[in-house]
């Protein structure tokens, strides 16, 4: 491998270098997806880029959005030999990042790559529970319908007292359905 010779990287050039975006519960929920080599996570944010791209994903018959990656393709961007290349692909298929059907004829398979938006982890759930508990308490909007003390303030507890959080009621439903869509709470780092 010949080593290149490159200048270092500076806050201006930084923005325009393109990145794979990986989701970070891939890493943060060890238990659901334990059985994702590296591989598979990094072909994985490679599918994400792919169905992101103009021109690189189409619909099926059926409306919806899917891309091929045949197992060459996977070979290739992770350096590895078909069987490894087959392994990355069930291993996704497997704990469902991905939906895959073939098509016959020598035609590679679509691949429909699956929504984080729409997953539940433990402290998702934990974290809309916290939600509804403040709800129950007459701090925020029942969902569909009107404001409830809007005037009133939540205070949101962290590990440490000189980091609360006061915040509305609406701010707090909105914050809880972020970090819910997110999977980003601070119990998903204990």
């Amino acid at each position: 491998m010949k080593k290149l010779n490159l200048p270092d990287v500076t806050a201006t050039n930084a923005q325009d270098l393109l990145f794979y975006q990986i989701p970070q519960v891939l890493f943060d929920d060890y238990e659901t997806f334990s059985d994702l080599n590296g591989w598979a996570i990094l072909l994985y944010a490679a599918m994400l880029n792919r169905v992101k791209k103009k021109g690189s994903n189409f619909t099926d018959k059926d409306g919806r959005l899917c891309i091929t990656f045949t197992i060459e393709e996977i070979m290739q961007k992770c350096r590895c030999a078909s069987q490894a290349a087959k392994k990355y692909m069930k291993q996704l298929e497997d704990c469902g990042l991905i939906e895959k059907k073939l098509q016959g004829g020598g035609r590679p398979a679509l691949i429909y790559v699956k929504d984080f938006a729409y997953y539940e982890s433990d402290a998702n759930l934990s974290a809309n529970e916290d939600f509804m508990e403040l709800y129950r308490n007459g701090w925020g909007i029942k969902p569909g319908g009107k404001p409830n003390n809007i005037n009133k303030t939540t205070e949101i507890d962290s590990e440490d007292d000189d980091d609360s959080i006061y915040l509305p009621g609406v701010i707090v439903k909105a914050v809880s359905t972020v970090v819910r869509k997110l999977g980003n709470t601070d119990k998903d780092k204990e």
